[in-house]
């Protein structure tokens, strides 16, 4: 019971803190264009769309729909504004301020040291192939990502064939783990993808795609 309730927990404590934090923001937002001349706007045309009728809800829905699209606005805005060196240090100043806060910083660095392991700074995947590979001995296997096809100074130092770089995250926490050079031949690529990976090593292995889709099944 008890092991099967912290990787429910594991699992389901992203849903939640993600939840938490677009309502948290999407309250303020609604909070701060009540009022305004966006909602006067709403009311305004809903008013000779529903003449003589009421539209609450349809009111209520598109005051929903502005401020998600204003929380989406701020955020990317806030993702350009970072290219701008003044803003830049402004914001790595928060940042230290942010991890000197003993609770909070655990949270905030590994949630910033996994987003950073799946993304690359240009938005794309950082890991692409899953692979496993036998380690740390022969007959056990450790599932990684290749994160390079190529290693040129091992493959010089040791007169060998082609090298690749393969990162095994420890699990549950994948922000820490171990570079080693193997051999390509020795690699074998697997059929999941980076998400399905890291939900099987964050889980210790509990969360595997054949119970992601049983319970897709039940739903």
């Amino acid at each position: 019971m008890k092991k099967h309730f912290y990787t429910g927990l594991v699992v389901i404590l992203p849903l939640v803190i993600t939840f938490y934090v677009f309502n948290w923001l999407l309250k303020i937002v609604i909070k701060l264009i009540s009022g305004t001349t966006i909602t006067k706007i709403i009311r305004w045309l809903l008013g000779i769309i529903y003449s003589g009728h009421s539209h609450e809800i349809e009111f209520k829905i598109l005051t929903y729909l502005i401020s998600v699209l204003i929380i989406f606005s701020f955020i990317t805005f806030l993702g350009y504004t970072m290219k701008i060196v003044f803003f830049s240090k402004i914001m790595k100043k928060f940042v230290v301020l942010v991890e000197k806060i003993p609770v909070i910083k655990s949270v905030y660095t590994t949630a910033k040291q996994i987003i950073g392991i799946l993304y690359s700074s240009e938005g794309e995947a950082a890991y692409k192939k899953v692979v496993a590979v036998e380690y740390p001995r022969k007959g056990m296997y450790a599932i990684g990502f290749m994160t390079a096809e190529s290693n040129n100074a091992v493959k010089e130092a040791f007169q060998v064939g082609e090298i690749a770089n393969v990162f095994i995250p420890t699990s549950p926490n994948p922000t820490s783990g171990m570079l080693i050079c193997i051999p390509k031949e020795d690699i074998k690529i697997l059929n999941i993808d980076t998400e399905a990976a890291f939900k099987l090593i964050i889980s210790g292995g509990y969360v595997t795609e054949e119970s992601v889709k049983k319970l897709q099944d039940i739903e």
